[in-house]
């Protein structure tokens, strides 16, 4: 399981990647009680900007945990599943 530190880490890190400026975990629930809805359900990101944020993240956990790769990626890819922006699909 995430810590909570580096849960904020990479809350911080997915709004950055979306044009949004928060510096703690605060401001999301801050954003979350401006729109009426949880946060991660209020903007999109393409699947390329989802790889690389996964890509971060692992790298993230790897270095600030004594997991193995196959852990660190699954972690990544529970918490995108979980808390990561919707995906935008182009047609």
């Amino acid at each position: 399981m995430i810590t909570d530190k580096l849960y904020e880490t990479a809350v911080i890190e997915m709004a950055k990647r979306v044009g949004l400026n928060w510096e703690s975990y605060e401001d999301a629930l801050a954003y979350s009680k401006e729109h009426g809805t949880v946060w991660y359900n209020t903007l999109e990101w393409t699947e390329e900007d989802m790889a690389d944020f996964k890509d971060w993240l692992i790298k993230l956990l790897r270095k600030e945990t004594k997991w193995s790769k196959k852990k660190c990626d699954w972690e990544a890819g529970v918490f995108i599943l979980c808390y990561g922006w919707r995906t935008k699909y182009e047609s």
